[in-house]
């Protein structure tokens, strides 16, 4: 009852404001599109670096597939593309809390203590979140993750056919998000741990060492067949060369993401620190308040464990989080793209969420149970009043585009004339150059080449020289290029135009090439 009022309340509110759209999901949505628009499977197609005037197909592989293979079903059957994501997302929250509450109770978890689970999760705002700013790839990632973690437990055993059929399973599963297979390897090292767990210290090493063995080529079977069906025809997160030592803020953050996660602390933290109107700390500077979490993330550790009363699930839990601290620590030493955010962990942390409900409001004295539920209301209250704030954000921005999205960053005005430009006669010989990808969304007759220059560093930007012209070439850049430099820096990026024309409309400026 409670998930389905949640659900409900959260995808109406968002079905009449349209949720606005994550960056990385936008892009997959522009491969999706392309693909509609007889494009090659997933790839994007935009003009090349050699000939302004000519197009080339790039295979997309820094992100699965499933973010926009999924909604794009549902578009398929007659929805708007905003309104399939949601979708998406509702449906996609319910299977969550309903494979979570599953698991916790096959593994042994109270009913009670999963009823409390399952609240919190849905009043957090890793839940709540989603419905204003739909990370797609993570719905589906926290949809599928439990119920694959039930079909293991139950083929704990890795029998020969058993893992025969759970390879296809889980390369499916990886195709809705590539981290998935973090999730994977968890799953598959909790399963040797308790195997060997359940038979005891008489457990004969060659059957121990048969569980590790199955698991290993369950889990390597997996892994080759996305590194070579998938991620080697493209760009992707894969290590940029070399091991280095994780910044504090790296390591730390590792072992604080599965605490944070589930409850949406680090998302707090990051609204007080990094994102008022003048930034108190940077990402990097974060690191004490992450080692706070990684200390709490210990904490809880050591309550459960001598307190919980069902030992395999804090086995599970341990596990879970031990890989994803170990993995995504791996990550930063190896200079692999990943960023400093919770939603990474939010498998390991909704594993580890009955035993921090536990910690909380189960153990000690009456003072620390007050204190611990105070802050699960305080981590709930702010779940709910942020979904409410970013409501109120897009209802006054007012900018809602063709697929049923709302723009924060791109204005009304900017919308409309950017729609009017891509409109006009021979627009399909236009290139519009734009800075997010949810704006290039929004071209319909001509081409786009976006370059996050609002984000991306100053070196990363002058990579990119695009020789040749075209008919026409339009920039669209917020007005704050002006101030900061970056217009003369995106015009460097067309040596071949000499002089341009401009105008403003509602704080972005369109500059026309000559």
């Amino acid at each position: 009852m409670v998930v389905g009022t949640a659900v409900a309340l959260y995808g109406v509110v968002s079905w009449a404001v349209p949720p606005e759209l994550f960056n990385d999901t936008a892009a997959g949505y522009q491969v999706w599109l392309a693909m509609r628009a007889g494009g090659p499977f997933n790839c994007n197609v935009g003009p090349t670096l050699d000939n302004l005037a000519e197009s080339v197909a790039t295979f997309q592989s820094w992100w699965a597939p499933g973010q926009y293979l999924v909604p794009g079903f549902f578009q398929l059957l007659g929805l708007s593309l905003g309104r399939a994501t949601l979708v998406v997302v509702a449906l996609g929250s319910v299977l969550r809390i309903w494979g979570y509450w599953r698991l916790w109770l096959a593994c042994g978890v109270a009913p009670l203590l999963a009823a409390e689970c399952g609240i919190v999760a849905v009043f957090a705002r890793p839940f709540s979140g989603y419905f204003g700013n739909p990370y797609v790839g993570d719905v589906l990632q926290a949809a599928a993750v439990p119920w694959l973690a039930i079909l293991v437990w139950r083929w704990r055993e890795l029998r020969g056919w058993q893992c025969a059929a759970l390879i296809p399973v889980l390369m499916v599963a990886v195709g809705l998000k590539l981290s998935v297979l973090v999730a994977v390897l968890a799953m598959l090292a909790w399963t040797v741990v308790e195997n060997v767990r359940r038979a005891g210290p008489a457990v004969e090493w060659r059957r121990a060492g048969g569980w590790a063995v199955r698991a290993a080529l369950v889990f390597v079977a997996v892994k080759l067949a996305w590194d070579w069906g998938y991620l080697k025809r493209g760009a992707s997160i894969g290590a940029a060369g070399g091991l280095s030592f994780p910044s504090p803020a790296e390591w730390s953050e590792a072992l604080a993401g599965p605490l944070f996660s589930a409850l949406g602390v680090q998302s707090l933290l990051n609204r007080i620190f990094l994102f008022p109107g003048a930034p108190l700390l940077t990402i990097g500077q974060m690191w004490p308040l992450f080692l706070a979490g990684a200390v709490g993330t210990a904490v809880v550790g050591w309550v459960v464990w001598r307190k919980f009363p069902v030992r395999g699930y804090v086995v599970q839990a341990a596990v879970w989080v031990g890989v994803y601290a170990a993995a995504f620590a791996w990550f930063h030493a190896t200079g692999a793209s990943v960023s400093l955010e919770e939603r990474h962990y939010l498998p390991a942390g909704m594993l580890l969420l009955p035993c921090t409900v536990f910690a909380l409001r189960h153990s000690g004295g009456r003072a620390w149970r007050a204190a611990g539920t105070l802050l699960l209301v305080v981590m709930c209250g702010y779940g709910v009043a942020s979904f409410a704030v970013n409501v109120r954000h897009r209802a006054k921005a007012g900018a809602v585009g063709r697929h049923g999205f709302s723009h924060t960053t791109l204005t009304r005005g900017a919308l409309a004339e950017l729609h009017r430009l891509d409109a006009e006669p021979g627009s399909e010989r236009t290139v519009f150059y734009v800075t997010m990808p949810e704006i290039g969304l929004e071209v319909r007759q001509g081409r786009t080449i976006t370059i996050p220059a609002e984000w991306w560093s100053e070196a990363i930007v002058r990579r990119f020289r695009y020789s040749g012209r075209v008919p026409r070439l339009v920039l669209v850049l917020p007005k704050t290029f002006v101030a900061n430099g970056k217009v003369d820096l995106v015009k460097g990026e067309f040596p071949d135009y000499g002089t341009w024309r401009e105008h403003e409309v509602d704080g972005f400026l369109f500059i026309e090439g000559d």
